[in-house]
């Protein structure tokens, strides 16, 4: 049994040491999306991969969230823990997820620039091809004609600079094997250490190719350096020199190995390396951003319209007398409401600590609101010593009927006076 198989049969033996998962991937979009989502208007979101990541031991799911209206975009990243179903806050874990998150675009950006492992592998097929055309052609020319006509013509540098290129070549082709496997495994687990692994394997087989780009063009060189010297050679007559030179020039590489290093490696490879450094000088800030995001929705989450109408229905000038006259004390709750509004409600208050102290405050606030609307209750509702319920108290109307009558009476009388005057 070769090595790949061996590999591919402990492979198939760790499938079986997957964790299962707590959540589905709908239960994890639901989380985000769902009665009390994180997502602002016109967004929408979606998950990065379709299993959680393995991050230090801990399985968590990526979810990022765009504009509905050009899904190309990425808002913001939001980290669902795969065992409890809620939102990851720790700065720890979300820089070591977002570490991750880093690589995988970088790989993602490989892959868009025409360098996955099945990329490499189909240049790889097409060139190894024709370097089998090339050793065919250089055993028919060197080997069966030309080495034994020009025995003292040294073509060694071509056999040595041939064999080296074939093991450049050959060593290319493993480290794109060695990408395969290392994808294989990553797609298995998902798990940061397998990450790191099918990087340096990319990496390992960029090197490679670029070893086999100039041991292509060692080669070539070497083919050109003979040319010159079987053209200039003192001792070779003109038909010598160019039979030499025409079995000489059968003998050069088709370029496509420098081509496609100059042309698709290199610079595909530079640019998602670039595009690496810069994620991962970035993580901070990602981190970061995903915790004001859970802060800020949770925040709104707590200051609910159901609590602010609530509250302030309670608080209303309509209420202050009844309150006064029950003996109760509003103050507290004025107190803490004052300072759940002032966080809410005040720009220059928006910041991750001051919401993350919202749902502790206003948890304060609806304790308050209801031991004071249960008092209230209870004061107006409280019966009398004979056990009946308190009658409304009239003696502000009856005063007031007493008055009206008392003045109207005295209208009255005030006319019959007048009336009498005049008829004297």
């Amino acid at each position: 049994m070769g090595v790949t198989s061996i590999k591919l049969a402990a492979l198939a033996l760790l499938l079986f040491a997957v964790p299962a998962l707590a959540l589905s991937s709908a239960q994890v979009l639901d989380a985000v999306n769902g009665e009390k989502g994180y997502l602002s208007q016109g967004e929408s979101a979606s998950l990065l991969l379709d299993r959680p990541l393995d991050v230090e031991g801990g399985n968590y799911w990526v979810v990022y969230t765009y504009l509905t209206s050009n899904p190309n975009t990425r808002n913001a990243y939001l980290v669902v823990d795969d065992a409890s179903g809620a939102l990851v806050t720790e700065n720890d874990v979300l820089l070591s997820v977002f570490a991750v998150v880093a690589g995988y675009d970088y790989l993602t950006t490989l892959e868009s620039n025409s360098l996955s492992a099945d990329d490499l592998n189909v240049f790889l097929s097409e060139a190894g091809s024709g370097l089998d055309g090339l050793e065919s052609k250089y055993r028919t020319i060197v080997t069966n004609q030309l080495a034994d006509k020009y025995d003292t013509f040294d073509f060694s540098p071509l056999q040595t600079g041939l064999e080296d290129l074939r093991a450049k070549h050959d060593e290319a082709r493993d480290s794109v094997n060695a990408v395969f496997e290392q994808r294989q495994t990553f797609k298995t687990f998902y798990s940061n250490y397998d990450l790191e692994s099918y990087i340096k394997s990319y990496n390992e087989s960029f090197s490679r190719f670029s070893a086999v780009s100039r041991a292509s063009k060692a080669y070539d060189q070497a083919v050109r350096d003979k040319i010159d010297e079987a053209t200039n050679s003192p001792t070779l007559n003109f038909s010598d020199k160019q039979q030499l030179k025409d079995g000489l020039e059968k003998l050069f590489t088709s370029g496509n190995y420098e081509a496609f290093y100059k042309s698709v490696v290199e610079p595909g490879s530079n640019k998602a390396s670039a595009s690496l450094a810069a994620a991962r000088l970035g993580v901070a800030r990602q981190a970061e951003s995903t915790r004001y995001v859970v802060a800020k929705k949770e925040a709104e989450h707590a200051y609910s319209k159901e609590l602010v109408n609530r509250v302030s229905d309670l608080l209303s000038s309509s209420n202050a007398g009844v309150i006064r006259s029950c003996g109760l004390d509003s103050a507290p709750l004025k107190e803490a409401w004052v300072e759940l509004r002032a966080l809410m409600e005040n720009p220059s208050n928006s910041s991750i600590d001051s919401y993350g102290t919202v749902p502790a405050i206003a948890a304060s606030v609806s304790v308050l609101a209801d031991s004071l609307q249960s008092s209230l209750e209870e004061c107006i509702n409280a019966p009398n010593v004979d056990g009946t319920p308190a009658a409304p108290d009239y003696s502000l109307v009856y005063a007031f009927v007493l008055v009206v009558a008392v003045v109207g009476a005295a209208v009255v009388l005030y006319r019959r006076y007048r009336q009498a005057q005049e008829e004297q």
